[in-house]
């Protein structure tokens, strides 16, 4: 079976040559299995939440949480298809959630999410862990900006209660969850959870 990086360094391969070798080709096939990765993902998501009758919702919590996740960083699994799986269980909860929220998402609760929320982001941002690539100053500024975007999504959220905001916002969480002790215990459990069930699984395909 045919992996996706495998199609990445075929198409990155090909790319390489209409560029007459002018980029470096492990820098374009890394930029093209992140597209497909990104891609099929996205794809994978908003099917599943197509099935709930949560299409918009999941569209919008799937962007929003990849762009809060671009600065805060985090955890994740090893495996791609753990991964992918993994992320649509918890984004299709959250749009299914965000698509009811008017049921369950009161003044008070919505109060102690916003509250939460700036809480993790002041106290467990920067995180060297997340980001051991860049400087101090890149990571300061990915702190603002993480900030900034949830207290202007939060605020919109109170004053505007829309299933618009309420699905931005429950994006947003996602990648701030996941940067605290609990969130990071808890992909560690599921990755040697699942990493133990998959490899028992691959085995067992082998040998049949």
């Amino acid at each position: 079976m045919i992996t996706i990086a495998e199609v990445a360094d075929r198409v990155g391969a090909y790319l390489h040559r209409q560029t007459d070798n002018k980029y470096d080709l492990k820098k374009i096939c890394y930029g093209v299995e992140v597209c497909l990765v990104f891609t099929l993902s996205f794809l994978i998501m908003v099917l599943m939440g197509s099935l709930l009758g949560t299409f918009e919702e999941t569209i919008l919590v799937v962007l929003a949480s990849f762009i809060m996740k671009s600065f805060t960083g985090g955890p994740h699994l090893s495996g791609y298809f753990r991964c992918v799986s993994l992320s649509s269980l918890i984004i299709v909860c959250c749009s299914y959630a965000a698509s009811k929220s008017e049921l369950w998402l009161t003044d008070p609760l919505l109060f102690l999410i916003g509250l939460n929320g700036i809480l993790i982001l002041m106290f467990y941002l920067p995180n060297r862990e997340n980001f051991s690539l860049i400087d101090s100053q890149q990571a300061y500024i990915r702190k603002n900006i993480s900030l900034v975007l949830f207290i202007a999504v939060w605020l919109m959220t109170v004053l505007m209660k829309t299933i618009f905001f309420y699905s931005i916002l429950l994006g947003f969480l996602i990648p701030i969850v996941i940067i605290t002790p609990i969130g990071k215990r808890l992909v560690c459990l599921v990755e040697k959870y699942t990493k133990r069930r998959w490899l028992s699984w691959k085995n067992f395909y082998f040998y049949c």
